[in-house]
């Protein structure tokens, strides 16, 4: 049986995957701009996304809240 955070669960391991790797290529951004680099504002793939690390960190944390709510609750 299929739970109400099934899909919301792939959601949250795929924003972690993206970050994962996001954060693999962080040489590669830092020889790309010549800047500081503030991690949470980098684009969260090389697909174009216009969704960020920060992004993807603040969906899982909003869907473990729920989660954690549903299971205390």
């Amino acid at each position: 049986m299929k739970t109400k955070f099934e899909n919301d669960l792939a959601c949250a391991l795929f924003d972690m995957y993206d970050v994962r790797n996001a954060l693999n290529n962080i040489e590669v951004y830092k020889q790309m701009t010549n800047v500081p680099i503030e991690i949470k504002n980098l684009p969260k793939d090389n697909d174009g996304s216009i969704f960020t690390i920060g992004d993807c960190i603040e969906d899982v944390i909003y869907f473990l809240e729920a989660l954690e709510d549903e299971v205390t609750a």
